[in-house]
């Protein structure tokens, strides 16, 4: 007799959890991105972080790590890579609280529902 089928291969059960809402907010995230081509700059502060990041010495009252992030990732990438950008932060956040969770002793599983 064979054992049973795994449901996520490669996957240690420990994290599936972890796994799948990753997996559920990629997914999220791609329909997101893939809806609204090209990104719209629907928000003042788009204009606002857009201008601080070409010129960074001017003040513009709000912190400077993201405006010069985006003129790191504008002088590489085209404007549209920036909500890719994002949207990896973002997942890669998730991932970074989920570990940190685990380290200082959670279950997997709360942990991820974190």
């Amino acid at each position: 007799m064979s054992a049973p089928p795994r449901a996520l291969p490669g996957i240690p059960a420990r994290h599936r959890t972890m796994a799948l809402l990753v997996a559920g907010g990629a997914t999220l995230r791609i329909t997101a991105a893939l809806a609204y081509q090209p990104a719209l700059l629907l928000q003042r502060d788009t204009y606002h972080y857009l201008d601080q990041a070409h010129n960074l010495g001017h003040p513009g009252g709000r912190p400077l790590l993201y405006p010069a992030l985006l003129k790191v990732v504008l002088a590489v990438a085209p404007l549209q890579a920036v909500p890719a950008i994002q949207h990896l932060a973002g997942i890669g956040l998730a991932i970074g609280l989920y570990v940190l969770a685990l380290r200082c002793g959670f279950p997997a599983t709360p942990a991820a529902l974190g």
